[in-house]
């Protein structure tokens, strides 16, 4: 028999595991409690439940722990112990067994007492149980008549013999009191609440009545619409590695708004075979505000507001690593004598051209590319699903807009070249592509600087001349033909 909320739902005595037959006469005192001590190993330490149905009595009756643990019969007992074994096939580790022994009438002995069956999973609680059993000789030998289990109840104080009302406001303030809300919902694909506390009703804005009113009790409808199928996805990859489940989300509140929280739970088998989760839901709205913003600092160049080289990295990467991406561009630009602009015009003036192509690449390029300053006057574009005929054809915009720079109220002081590389025909890893933009960009700042070159015409030896005057140092701007 065990104890259900506990993971030890329904707690029966285990069966003599080599008991005598044929035996005659009374009973000592000695036999009888070594007959519940076997009852007790096997139970606990055995979980051989076959061996304890044959020292069974076929009217035997019990009551155990939980609200519907009564049990009466040999068939039912049989099917019980069936479940608890199924439910917990592992054994515990039997301690601090107090047993005391009085006889009834002739035949018939009651053994009562207490003792600790400790758990050897970390999931099962350990049980700690009172008992008083009646045992009866019978024709085949001693068997367990009746039994009733018991445990102590945490809100009764000690030395009183009643539950005062008190101690249960007292628990109900320390749940209160939780930083978070608390409740438990079925482990399904709408995580259908079963209980909440006032916390939890506070962070989703809805009364109970309301949730089960507008969501039938769902969960999954609380959660705001974009984030689900990843609650979803998360939840079923956190189950396949064990029990606890934390995630963070953003919960659609009843005045419109939308609040992060955090979701930490554990999930739980009931007594039914049902499975449910039980979990703590903290409002962490500001604290992920403040991590956002401090992920921006931490990703972001200061000066440019573009990315940092070492988050540009990270994205470039996820970039190739997505299987439904079949090609890209990697594009280095570099500032042409920007050393003369600094050393002449002043660094406050080099931090303005900067800025500049800064916005310009803000402007010219789509969210989903990347850019990103990587050194003092060096920056980097990643352009996905772009190839070779759209990567010049932007290059040659960048570099037209860069030209139309003023310092002094003068234009065409600003030039930069750029190398460019791409995915996959020269390089399918992040260090590969950059490796031969750098590369096409030596080149290009080494022979002819204002223009782009690509690292395929490195190798071919030439200088792409359908776009030469597209990127050139002539100031015409002549795009190719697609």
């Amino acid at each position: 028999m065990r104890g259900n909320s506990r993971g030890s739902s329904f707690v029966i005595m285990e069966a003599y595991n080599s008991q005598k037959r044929g035996d005659a006469g009374l009973k000592s005192k000695e036999e009888v409690l070594e007959f519940v001590r076997h009852l007790q190993h096997l139970y606990w330490e055995e979980r051989n439940m076959k061996a304890l149905l044959r020292f069974l009595a076929h009217n035997i009756f019990w009551i155990g722990t939980g609200e519907a643990e009564v049990c009466c019969g040999l068939s039912e007992a049989e099917r019980e112990l069936e479940k608890q074994v199924e439910e917990c096939p592992f054994s515990f580790i039997l301690n601090e067994e107090k047993y005391s022994f009085f006889p009834v009438t002739d035949g018939t002995y009651s053994v009562y007492g207490e003792f600790s069956a400790l758990s050897t999973k970390k999931e099962i609680a350990d049980f700690h149980g009172r008992f008083t059993a009646i045992c009866r000789e019978q024709e085949d030998g001693l068997k367990l008549v009746h039994l009733h289990m018991s445990q102590p109840v945490q809100e009764q104080m000690k030395g009183s013999y009643y539950v005062r009302r008190e101690a249960l406001r007292a628990n109900e303030a320390l749940t209160a009191s939780v930083p978070g809300g608390l409740y438990c919902c079925m482990n399904n694909a709408e995580l259908t609440l079963l209980t909440m506390n006032d916390s939890f009703l506070n962070i989703v804005g809805y009364t109970q009545e309301e949730i089960a009113k507008l969501f039938d009790n769902s969960l999954m409808q609380i959660v705001y619409e974009e984030d689900r199928e990843y609650v979803r996805r998360e939840i079923e990859r956190q189950s396949k590695k064990g029990k606890h489940l934390d995630v963070s989300y953003r919960v659609a509140r009843k005045d419109g708004t939308r609040c992060w929280v955090l979701d930490k739970g554990v999930r739980v088998r009931e007594q039914d075979g049902a499975e449910v989760f039980y979990c703590v839901l903290l409002d962490v709205t500001v604290q992920k505000r403040e991590s956002d913003i401090l992920m921006a600092q931490a990703s972001l160049d200061s000066l440019t507001g573009l990315l940092n080289k070492r988050i540009s990295r990270e994205r470039i990467e996820a970039y190739l690593r997505d299987e439904n991406r079949s090609c890209g561009t990697l594009l280095l630009l570099d500032l042409d004598d920007f050393k003369g602009i600094n050393d002449w015009y002043g660094h406050l003036c080099g931090d303005r051209v900067l800025t500049e192509i800064a916005d310009i690449m803000k402007t010219q390029f789509r969210g989903c590319d990347v850019t990103s300053r990587v050194g003092g006057d060096e920056f980097l574009i990643y352009l996905p699903e772009v190839t070779y005929q759209g990567a010049v054809k932007a290059a040659g915009r960048l570099l037209e807009a860069i030209r139309k720079i003023q310092i002094g109220g003068k234009a065409g002081l600003v030039r930069a070249s750029v190398g460019a590389s791409f995915y996959p025909e020269d390089g399918q890893d992040y260090v590969t592509l950059f490796s031969k933009a750098d590369q096409a960009l030596y080149h290009v700042k080494k022979n002819t600087k204002n223009a782009c070159t690509t690292y395929a015409s490195l190798e071919e030896n030439l200088r792409i001349p359908e776009y030469r005057k597209v990127v050139g140092m002539s100031g015409e701007y002549e795009w190719g033909a697609e």
